[in-house]
Order: C-alpha cells, then sequence, then structure tokens
C-alpha cells in the first residue's frame, strides 16, 4: 500500500457511502438482486388442466349441551 491509497481526512474526500457508484451502492444492488432471484425462485407455477375445476368443501355439526352451574360461594344457579 502506498500512500495514494491512503484516504485524507478532512479534505473533501468522502467516504464511499458518500460517492456516487460507490462500493456501498454497488453491495445494496447485488443484494437487492438476489433478494429478488431467490424470492422469485421460490414460487411455484400454477398447473392446471384446461377444463377440470376444484371444488372445496366443508361440513359442520352442531351439538347442544344444557350446562348448570352453581355459585361457588352459596351453590346457587349462577347464569352465563
Amino acid at each position: 500500500m502506498n500512500s495514494a491509497d491512503l484516504r485524507a481526512a478532512g479534505i473533501g474526500i468522502g467516504h464511499t457511502v458518500d460517492q456516487p457508484g460507490g462500493e456501498v451502492e454497488l453491495l445494496r444492488a447485488a443484494w437487492a438482486i438476489a433478494l429478488m432471484v431467490v424470492t422469485a425462485a421460490g414460487q411455484q407455477p400454477v398447473s392446471q388442466v384446461p377444463g377440470t375445476t376444484v371444488k372445496f368443501s366443508a361440513t359442520a355439526n352442531l351439538v347442544v349441551v344444557d350446562v348448570t352451574v352453581k355459585d361457588k360461594a352459596m351453590g346457587r344457579p349462577s347464569k352465563i
């Protein structure tokens, strides 16, 4: 390393953050592109045979139960 490689403090030469097209800007762009590639690679294309339909269905059973609740202190029926 020679003296030309060193940055002098306080003479108007900024850090790489301040320089347009600097190392930090290049790394940010590389990370953004890598993130987009990884995100796009994780998505599965939808493959549906033409002329077919998909049907979703659900069922439920309702159970009604009579419950009696008594007051803890006096043993009287309590409202719920």
